[in-house]
């Protein structure tokens, strides 16, 4: 099964392949870019792009665990913008656990 990853696709599949990872990228970005610290500076973090904008105002932190974060995605090819909203999904770790313990419980009994 391992060597069928290795072995080296013809030229249009990998550029097809290579095309749709680039595509993805932003989305993946703004994803991981929700999770991280904004105060942190880790030598781990990933840098915002001068292309992709948050914009706090449209920003969502809700009591019940609901969070998201917007963006403005300006693409670099057709120079267009994108709003990108990223769920992070929540910090509240006492209410997931309440939760998360709850909906097994009634759904498995």
């Amino acid at each position: 099964m391992v060597k069928k990853y290795q072995i080296i696709p013809p030229e249009e599949e990998t550029a097809k392949k290579l095309g749709l990872v680039k595509e993805g990228y932003v989305y993946k970005l703004a994803a991981t870019l929700t999770l991280q610290d904004e105060t942190s500076h880790s030598q781990y973090d990933f840098t915002k792009p001068d292309y992709l904008e948050r914009i706090p105002k449209l920003s969502v932190d809700e009591w019940n665990g609901f969070q998201a974060e917007t963006y403005r995605y300006q693409n670099e090819n057709t120079h267009g913008y994108e709003m990108i909203v990223a769920f992070r999904g929540t910090d509240q770790y006492f209410m997931d656990y309440v939760f998360s313990e709850f909906w097994y419980r009634t759904n498995t009994e």
